[in-house]
C-alpha cells in the first residue's frame, strides 16, 4: 500500500506542475494578445499618406465613401492606395480583437482541475497550445499587415518606428520563451490511471531552429523589401488601364515573380512566428518542413529575379547585390533548416517510429 500511495502522488504532483506551467504559459499568452491589440491602436509605421492610429486610419474610407459608391470610379492611383491601406490596417485590428475574443473562449479549459472523459488531464495543455496559436496569429498579423501596407504604399513611404520595433522585438522574446516553456508541459495518457508521456528529444536544438529561422527572415526582409517594385508597376498599370493605353505585359513578368516571392515569404514568416517548432512531436511534427520548402522557393524566385536583370526584364535600380543578399539568405536558410536537427544513435535507439517513412524523410 505504501508503493501504490508513493506513486499516485508522485503521478498526482506531476499532473500538478504540468497544469501549473500550462495555466501560467496560457495566462501570459492572453495577456500578450491584450497588449498586442493596445499597442497596435498606435503607430508601427509612420510617414505614408494615412495615419496608422485607431483615431485616423478610417479617413479614406470616409472620404471614398462620402457621395456612396458611385465616388469610387473617380478615384484617384493615391486614392485608391490610400483606402486599400486603410482596409489593411484595419484588417489587422480586427483579426487582433477576434484573437483576443477567442483566447478569452479558452479560459474555461485553461484553469480546468479535474479530468475529463475524452481529453483526461490535458485540457490545460490544449487550451495553452490554442492560445500559442492565437498569440502566433497576431504577432504574424502585425508584421505581415505592416509589410503589406509598406509594399503597397511604395519605398520611402513608410519608415518603422521605435514602437513598431519594439512591438515586434518584445513579441518575439516572448514567442521564443513562452514556446520554450510551453513545449515543456507533457501530455499524459487518457484512463484510469495516467501515464506521462515524455518528449522524445529536448527543446533547445528547437530554439536554435527558431532562431535562426527569425534572423534569416529579417535579413531577407531589409534587403528585399526597400528594392519591391511592385507600387510602382502597379501605379503604372493603374494608369495605363485607366486611359485606356496598350499594356506591355512582358513589362510586369518581373513583378509577378516579385508577388509569387512575397507569398513564399509570408509563408516563411508564418513559420517563423509560429510555435511549430515547439510541438511535442518533434522533427515529424505537422508543418515542420513548410520553412524549408518556403525557403528554398525563395532563393529560386528571387534567383529568377537575378536572372531577369541580366536580360533585360524590369526590376529595381541598383537591386543586384540586394536580391543576391536576399537569394543566398535564402538558400542558407534552407540548408541549415535541413542540417540543424535533432541527432540519434547509430543503433537507431531512440529514433521516432516512422522517421525513415516517406512521411518524415529528408524533405519533410
Amino acid at each position: 500500500m505504501t508503493r501504490v500511495r508513493t506513486e499516485n502522488t508522485k503521478l498526482r504532483r506531476q499532473i500538478e506542475i504540468s497544469q501549473g506551467r500550462a495555466k501560467l504559459v496560457g495566462a501570459l499568452y492572453l495577456l500578450a494578445l491584450i497588449g498586442f491589440l493596445i499597442v497596435s491602436t498606435f503607430p508601427a509605421m509612420s510617414g505614408g499618406a494615412v495615419s496608422l492610429t485607431v483615431t485616423q486610419f478610417y479617413q479614406p474610407i470616409k472620404t471614398a465613401f462620402g457621395s456612396g459608391f458611385s465616388g469610387l470610379k473617380s478615384l484617384s492611383f493615391a486614392q485608391v492606395q490610400s483606402l486599400a491601406v486603410s482596409v489593411l490596417y484595419a484588417s489587422m485590428l480586427l483579426g487582433l480583437l477576434i484573437n483576443v475574443l477567442r483566447g478569452f473562449s479558452k479560459l474555461g479549459w485553461l484553469f480546468k482541475k479535474r479530468a475529463s472523459r475524452i481529453n483526461g488531464v490535458n485540457r490545460n495543455m490544449y487550451a495553452m497550445d490554442d492560445l500559442a496559436k492565437r498569440f502566433s496569429g497576431s504577432l504574424a498579423a502585425i508584421i505581415s499587415f505592416n509589410l503589406l501596407i509598406y509594399l503597397l504604399s511604395g519605398n520611402g513611404s513608410y519608415s518603422a518606428t521605435i514602437q513598431g520595433y519594439l512591438i515586434v522585438g518584445v513579441g518575439l522574446f516572448l514567442h521564443f520563451l513562452l514556446g520554450t516553456v510551453g513545449g515543456t508541459v507533457v501530455v499524459f495518457t487518457v484512463g484510469e490511471k495516467p501515464e506521462k508521456i515524455d518528449r522524445e528529444k529536448g527543446l533547445f536544438i528547437y530554439l536554435i531552429r527558431n532562431i535562426l529561422q527569425v534572423v534569416a527572415v529579417g535579413v531577407i526582409l531589409y534587403f528585399f523589401a526597400p528594392h519591391s517594385v511592385f507600387a510602382s508597376k502597379l501605379e503604372e498599370f493603374f494608369k495605363a488601364l485607366i486611359s485606356g493605353s496598350s499594356i506591355n505585359y512582358q513589362d510586369y513578368l518581373s513583378v509577378a515573380v516579385e508577388v509569387l516571392a512575397w507569398i513564399f515569404i509570408f509563408v516563411v514568416i508564418k513559420h517563423a512566428t509560429a510555435d511549430t517548432e515547439y510541438n511535442r512531436e518533434g522533427i515529424l511534427g505537422s508543418g515542420m518542413r513548410n520553412f524549408r520548402i518556403f525557403t528554398f522557393f525563395t532563393f529560386l524566385a528571387v534567383g529568377a529575379l537575378i536572372a531577369f536583370s541580366y536580360l533585360g526584364f524590369y526590376t529595381a535600380s541598383g537591386a543586384n547585390t540586394a536580391y543576391i543578399i536576399t537569394a543566398a539568405t535564402a538558400l542558407v536558410a534552407f540548408i541549415l533548416d535541413c542540417v540543424i536537427q535533432p541527432r540519434y544513435k547509430d543503433d537507431d535507439s531512440g529514433i521516432p517510429e516512422g522517421y525513415f517513412s516517406s512521411e518524415a524523410n529528408f524533405y519533410n
